[in-house]
């Protein structure tokens, strides 16, 4: 009987350690923790979760009016030497807030008491040392409160899934476009954004070039830690001849509500970035660019065999080049210039201001195998400045179809005409002829040698009676 109350009285005892004491219940009724502007957070070891180097609203409630208010906070380990790693004291004074070691690591002017309420706005720096600290409140010189928190070094991060950009604007136009489309938002296009980092950020959304001309939603304001947006990204076009260009987007970060400049070093702000192709263009046309020349084309065609196709091409830019064509399985038919035929490759000058117009026709004079209902053909293009200064080449796809075909089309796989089946007769008759020639032959030979042996067994038993 003695030894269970022993055991229920430890029991208790252990029990009581755990609870306040009495004046703690009496004094200090709640302690929160909170980044200034958001609610308060825990951490896995279910703690309040304090940022370094990030302002915190450090909220106490008294039971009764005091005007002697200090908080210690400081790492949870044994300290050979307290610094601004490890060791932090705030306190309010009759209404003085203060930073009692370092001087600035609280807001007095945004510290503020209601009542038997205190907010301390406070913060460390960012290199405290993360891991479990404590949290001492002292009323009137009385410790009242002790209680841990975790404490997680300061860190900024962007994630981002974003596709390319494709804006096609008309030759020596203007006009918004915008890549969410109202009439079928389903087929808008878009890319996300998301603050993966534990402090606030200033979103920024910039651009290499015409910064001016380009827009994208959702792209001010505070970014919060977790939170996700999308953007939609809106183009003012210019009056451009035709060219093609791409534009890096570039979102940046900039951290928050931080204690001291100093943080900034230590949060760095991060940036991610996507492409934006615009395409001035021809409804429908590729762009082809070497230095001072641009040719717009239609990069695909289909076409039945025998069929003819005219492409065309205009060209712009401020050089003379020579323009010239080949065909891979199709014959180049004509090429037409200011209304004459020109050579397949001739010399030609362009402008900025106006788009010269070149057509050329060709003929789909090679038909796929028969085993295939259509084969790809290639209309090579190749452009070269006067001066030798530059070249290059692009290609139009031509895809041939079967089409009509005659009986004498010589199309590599066709079927066998009666000839040719007439002559694999006679080469499968005589075949079979000869090897059963062959075959009766060797049996015919293989009989009389066997006649032969029998004839020369009997004609020495004959012998032997003889004798």
């Amino acid at each position: 009987m003695d030894r269970r109350i022993v055991v229920l009285f430890g029991a208790l005892m252990l029990i009581s350690s755990w609870l306040p004491t009495a004046s703690q219940a009496q004094v200090v009724d709640s302690v929160t923790i909170a980044m200034l502007d958001y609610p308060p957070r825990q951490a896995t070891s279910g703690d309040y979760a304090l940022v370094g180097g990030v302002l915190h609203n450090i909220t106490v409630s008294l039971s009764q009016a005091s005007d002697n208010v200090r908080l210690t906070a400081y790492l949870d380990a044994e300290l050979n030497a307290t610094n601004n790693t490890n060791y932090y004291q705030w306190s309010y004074q009759a209404g003085n807030w203060s930073d009692d070691l370092y001087a600035y690591f609280i807001r007095e002017a945004e510290s503020s008491r209601q009542g038997n309420t205190f907010n301390f706005i406070i913060g460390t720096a960012a290199g405290a040392q993360e891991g479990t600290w404590r949290l001492a409140i002292f009323v009137d010189d009385v410790e009242e409160y002790n209680n841990t928190f975790e404490l997680e070094r300061p860190w900024a991060g962007i994630s981002m899934t974003a596709p390319t950009f494709y804006f096609q604007v008309v030759p020596y136009g203007s006009g918004y476009i915008n890549s969410y489309n109202a009439a079928d938002p389903v087929n808008s296009t878009d890319f996300n954004t998301k603050n993966i980092g534990n402090v606030p950020i200033d979103m920024s959304i910039t651009f290499d070039q015409f910064n001016a001309q380009f827009a994208t939603s959702n792209s001010t304001g505070i970014f919060s830690p977790g939170e996700e947006r999308a953007h939609f990204v809106e183009f003012q076009a210019q009056p451009w001849s035709p060219r093609k260009f791409t534009v890096k987007g570039r979102v940046s970060g900039e951290p928050q509500i931080l204690v001291t400049p100093a943080t900034v070093s230590c949060s760095v702000a991060p940036q991610t970035v996507f492409d934006v192709v615009v395409i001035v263009a021809r409804q429908g046309y590729d762009v082809f660019q070497i230095e001072g020349v641009t040719v717009q084309y239609k990069r695909l065609f289909a076409a039945q065999y025998r069929n003819s196709v005219t492409m065309d091409l205009y060209l712009t830019g401020n050089r003379s080049l020579y323009f010239g064509v080949d065909g891979d399985n199709l014959t180049i038919s004509d090429v037409q210039y200011l209304g004459e035929s020109r050579n397949h490759n001739f010399l030609m000058s362009v402008r900025d201001d106006s788009e010269a117009h070149v057509v050329v026709n060709i003929t789909c004079s090679i038909p796929p195998p028969r085993s295939q209902s259509s084969m790809s053909t290639y209309a090579n293009f190749a452009v070269e400045l006067s001066d030798f200064s530059d070249s290059g080449t692009f290609a139009a796809v031509v895809v041939v179809g079967q089409g009509a075909a005659d009986d004498d089309d010589d199309i590599g796989l066709g079927p066998p005409s009666m000839i040719a089946l007439v002559i694999i007769l006679v080469a499968v008759c005589i075949l079979a002829v000869f090897l059963f020639k062959t075959k009766r032959d060797a049996e015919l030979e293989r009989r009389r040698e066997l006649e032969d042996r029998i004839r020369q067994r009997k004609e020495k038993v004959r012998k032997r009676r003889k004798q």
